[in-house]
């Protein structure tokens, strides 16, 4: 379509038009009226414009009209910042103006992930953190005394058999015969039993327990050499732990660290109970000499302390050796040496092991009640001792790197036929 203006010949599309739509009741007073609408009536609240469109996002109108400036900001703090303003039919007339989260992940009206949204419902992040430390705490006392409780050796310390003629203690809670067969077991055990051979290592994924290939002295007249060294062999080889194991610790260790001791101490009860079921019935006891242990499978026992990191391995008499000195009294086997438990750690402090064998031993020198009350002061003592002041203080000098705390005990001095004993921590 063409326009004629004079002699000129325009296009259509060559001119501009401009629509002018500011009136009202102050135009003809030199004043600019408000905007207009189609209808020629203010737009409602929410809505402004020609055509009353609805306020941009973020933004909304209390008012009546049409001006563009009557659209206010929605108020900054109104929002997360996960969020952003969305737009609503009929445009927005109050605050809070209506948003959405950004992302699926997010849950409204916060806009917080599942694991923010359980942070917030306790407090926030201060007070959820020391809710979960208090749990963490109440869950490594509840696991420690499960520890002690279901975990440990097979004997509980107790009371010391009595001397032959003595009379029988009436305290125990049960009946009479019960408690002569409970001593006379006890009695028969520890004057049956020759050595106590502790394994070496703290039970850890990097330093395993394990045996010495060569018999300690006090057990060379009991077992075969050879025999006795593939005892070893296979003893070290169930104690050892797989790469695996080592590997999902030093993760756990990272992320979290009381899942880590949990892992570590399961391990740990797997061995010990490895350990003990291939000595009471895999093992054939072929490292003995005596006939009647091999054929009993009652010469070698494993137990160890309840924090799992000190093991030890007894020996005993079948009955049908031929040798009279042996077992050996316990002045005979002075000095003898007793090993700490634990590693100094509060999870694991330094103790000593009173079980049944070691108190009828003592007994022998001192009465059960001033061996308890002895190492009852010492653990209470020990709980005190980390494992960096003994080393600092005794400076063992080991070409292993492995060293083992714990008691040497050795007789003094002998008066009235009774001898005054001696204990040293090594």
């Amino acid at each position: 379509m063409f326009v004629t203006a004079g002699s000129d010949t325009h296009s259509w599309s060559d001119w501009v038009f401009t629509l002018h739509c500011r009136g009202g009741l102050g135009r003809d007073e030199g004043h600019a009226g408000e905007n207009g609408t189609v209808s020629g009536k203010a737009c409602p609240k929410g809505l402004y414009g020609i055509f009353c469109e609805e306020c941009p996002a973020g933004t909304y109108k209390n008012v009546t009209g049409s001006d563009r400036a009557l659209c206010r900001p929605c108020p900054a703090d109104d929002i997360p910042h996960r969020a952003a303003y969305v737009t609503v039919r009929g445009g927005i007339a109050k605050t809070p103006c209506p948003y959405k989260c950004v992302s699926d992940r997010f849950h409204m009206p916060h806009c917080y992930t599942a694991l923010e949204e359980l942070i917030y419902t306790f407090g926030g992040p201060w007070l959820f953190g020391l809710l979960l430390l208090g749990l963490l705490i109440l869950l490594a006392l509840v696991l420690s005394v499960a520890r002690m409780k279901f975990v440990g050796v097979d004997e509980l310390p107790g009371p010391a058999p009595t001397q032959h003629g003595s009379q029988i203690d009436h305290s125990f809670p049960f009946l009479e015969s019960l408690n002569e067969v409970l001593e006379t077991n006890r009695a028969e055990e520890s004057q049956s039993h020759v050595h106590r051979m502790y394994f070496m290592g703290r039970n850890t994924f990097s330093e395993p327990w394990h045996l010495p290939h060569t018999p300690p002295e006090q057990i060379k007249e009991i077992v075969y050499e050879g025999a006795f060294n593939t005892f070893v062999d296979e003893i070290n080889g169930i104690a050892a732990y797989q790469w695996w194991e080592g590997a999902i610790y030093s993760i756990l260790s990272v992320l979290a660290y009381p899942l880590a001791w949990s892992w570590q101490q399961w391990r740990r009860r797997i061995k010990l109970q490895r350990l003990r079921e291939f000595v009471r019935s895999e093992y054939d006891h072929a490292c003995l000499r005596s006939c009647r242990s091999r054929a009993l499978y009652e010469g070698l026992k494993v137990a160890a302390t309840s924090d799992l990191m000190l093991v030890y391995l007894d020996f005993f008499l079948g009955g049908d050796e031929k040798r009279t000195d042996i077992p050996a009294r316990l002045h005979q086997r002075f000095p003898m040496s007793i090993l700490f438990g634990g590693d100094g750690s509060y999870m694991a402090p330094f103790s000593i092991q009173s079980d049944n064998i070691l108190t009828s031993l003592m007994s022998q020198m001192v009465p059960p009640t001033t061996w308890y009350r002895m190492a009852a002061g010492l653990n209470a003592q020990l709980r005190l001792v980390r494992r960096g002041r003994l080393r600092v203080t005794f400076r063992p000098a080991t070409t292993s790197g492995h060293c083992q705390y714990g008691l040497l005990v050795h007789a003094v001095e002998k008066k009235a036929n009774r001898y005054l004993l001696k204990a040293l921590m090594v």
